[in-house]
């Protein structure tokens, strides 16, 4: 009943950011949780079972990275996104490397959970972003980020079980007439949000 409740809790989450949904643009600063394309759909149970079973992709994302996330310390936040055109992917960091308000937490740093070419759920190791100027954000399936000089972008193949990175634009430090405003992806990014790890494992 506690994990059901749990569960409420977060989904319930997810529809305010929803409701506030923008981009990484300089202008604004509210944008879509991860789940932005999440559609609870609603089934008729069997005979005997729960006639309002709720089930969704993210209940499904909690389930199938449940190992992971059992084992993270309990003081870790979580997110789902698209990277790559395989399972969504699970990026975790930790408490002090995430900023914002209380319901819309933001990092520029994560570990990138995700299935390999088998299956299994592996480590595909570590993204950063150039400070809290920068957070994280999702577009097309690719992961964008940012510093003052390049943007980037990153998805996990998992068919090669691998994560490619990509510089996606350079600027020259010594021109004083580039600035990050060509971050044209970046920008056009929705945001990614965040959530502690101890509501997805209440029992």
């Amino acid at each position: 009943m506690r994990k059901r409740i749990a569960f409420a809790a977060l989904l319930t989450a997810f529809i305010f950011i929803i409701a506030s949904c923008g981009t990484n643009g300089k202008e604004s600063t509210a944008t879509a949780a991860p789940s932005e394309e999440t559609e609870v759909k609603t089934e008729k149970a069997e005979e005997g079972g729960d006639v309002n079973e709720v089930t969704s992709p993210f209940e499904n994302d909690l389930e199938q990275y449940k190992d992971i996330l059992s084992s993270l310390p309990k003081d870790s936040y979580f997110a789902f996104v698209e990277m790559g055109e395989g399972s969504d992917v699970l990026l975790v960091t930790k408490e002090d490397s995430v900023f914002g308000d209380e319901q819309k937490k933001m990092s520029t740093e994560a570990t990138v959970y995700a299935p390999d070419k088998d299956g299994k759920i592996i480590e595909y190791g570590d993204v950063f972003s150039g400070g809290t100027a920068y957070p994280f954000g999702v577009k097309d399936k690719k992961l964008y980020y940012a510093n003052h000089t390049q943007e980037l972008s990153a998805y996990v193949d998992e068919a090669e079980s691998k994560l490619v990175e990509t510089v996606e634009v350079e600027l020259d430090p010594d021109n004083e007439d580039q600035d990050d405003s060509s971050f044209e992806d970046y920008y056009n990014a929705m945001t990614v949000y965040f959530f502690p790890v101890s509501m997805a494992l209440s029992d």
